[in-house]
């Protein structure tokens, strides 16, 4: 397993840190009075489901650990590439940037369910 560059390492820590300060941003401009956010929303719209804003921490515990699984796939991309564990593309390099493509993807989903389910507020 070959260590990524700096700049890499420091993308890749950003992208472990950003669902934490996406989910602080969230609960600091939350009103101080609000007890229960949603947390799961029906295909006709209705609120099935409702929590302590704090729940919100799993959420980006989750993306998180997420990237931080890609970032460990992303170091030892020769490995899995040696092994056949990288399928649909042809290219070690390739798969470099499907990895950094997964996490940006994965930072952007959080961003825009925190913000949908605090739009239902």
């Amino acid at each position: 397993m070959k260590l990524p560059s700096p700049i890499m390492i420091a993308f890749w820590a950003c992208m472990i840190i950003v669902p934490f300060v996406i989910t602080a941003v969230a609960l600091a401009i939350l009103p101080p009075d609000i007890v229960e956010i949603p947390m799961q929303v029906g295909f006709d719209g209705s609120i099935n489901r409702t929590a302590p804003p704090s729940e919100l921490w799993l959420l980006s515990a989750i993306m998180a650990f997420c990237n931080a699984l890609t970032a460990l796939c992303y170091c030892a991309n020769d490995f899995l590439f040696a092994h056949g564990l990288v399928n649909g593309v042809k290219k070690k390099s390739n798969a470099l940037k499907v990895y950094v493509i997964c996490a940006v993807f994965l930072v952007i989903v959080q961003a825009l369910c925190t913000a949908f389910l605090l739009s239902l507020i």
